[in-house]
């Protein structure tokens, strides 16, 4: 698990990276990472655009 500090600088990279984005392909490893099942969140998620990129303690939220 990446510490505080790298989650911080790999923030704004992946923000310029992916922003403005289009979802088009969902793999889901662990599904207890999702509070969704996997059919629904892949049915939500697929083909939606990521806006921003946030940090919410170690996690980043897209």
């Amino acid at each position: 698990m990446p510490e505080l500090p790298e989650m911080e600088t790999s923030k704004p990279l992946l923000n310029q990276k992916i922003s403005g984005q289009t979802i088009s392909e969902i793999q889901i490893n662990w599904g207890k990472s999702i509070n969704l099942t996997p059919e629904l969140f892949i049915k939500t998620v697929d083909h939606q655009k990521i806006r921003t990129l946030n940090r919410q303690g170690k996690h980043l939220l897209f």
